[in-house]
């Protein structure tokens, strides 16, 4: 009887190990922030902080459907350039992206860390060129279609809602630097 169910907790523990090896055996990070920003807008870059009031909180959730976690939202700037690096959930995890914008436009899009087990197309840059130039237009969408990655829907989704995301954050320091 003993032996029955020290066997059983041997299983379920050999089952849990299994799931979470397997899990995390997808994730796989393709470029650390450091590089990016790095990359991106050189040495002389520095961190600022978006801190989200009520009203602008209550704007996001309105005009994206986008509820944010926490008081506020750290960038990075050097010159005309603001970098944003956003988590957004694919499926079941977090894709974890890089954003640059100048003028109101994205300029650079780079997926630093993906942990999925599928959709992870979206981190070449055949795809990730798309969202050069775009913006956002009066109705809050993306100026231009996204050419969608079979297999990938969910992936792709979580890609445009981040940029979306980035670019109305962007417009939201612009207003407050006026």
């Amino acid at each position: 009887m003993i032996y029955l169910r020290m066997k059983t907790l041997l299983n379920a523990m050999v089952c849990t190990l299994c799931l979470w090896l397997s899990a995390s055996a997808f994730a796989e990070q393709y470029l650390s922030q450091s590089d990016f920003l790095a990359q991106t807008l050189g040495a002389q870059h520095s961190a600022q902080v978006l801190w989200l009031s009520a009203e602008l909180r209550n704007k996001l959730k309105d005009d994206l459907n986008y509820v944010p976690q926490g008081a506020r939202l750290r960038y990075w700037q050097a010159e005309q350039k603001r970098a944003w690096i956003l988590d957004e959930i694919g499926r079941d995890e977090p894709i974890t992206m890089g954003f640059v914008i100048e003028h109101n436009q994205i300029t650079q899009l780079r997926i630093l860390e993906f942990r999925e087990s599928r959709g992870y197309e979206v981190r070449y840059p055949r795809f990730t060129e798309q969202f050069s130039a775009i913006h956002l237009d009066n109705k809050r969408s993306l100026s231009q279609s996204i050419d969608n990655i079979t297999g990938a829907t969910l992936s792709v989704n979580a890609v445009k809602k981040a940029a979306k995301l980035a670019l109305y954050l962007n417009e939201q320091v612009e207003l407050s630097s006026q």
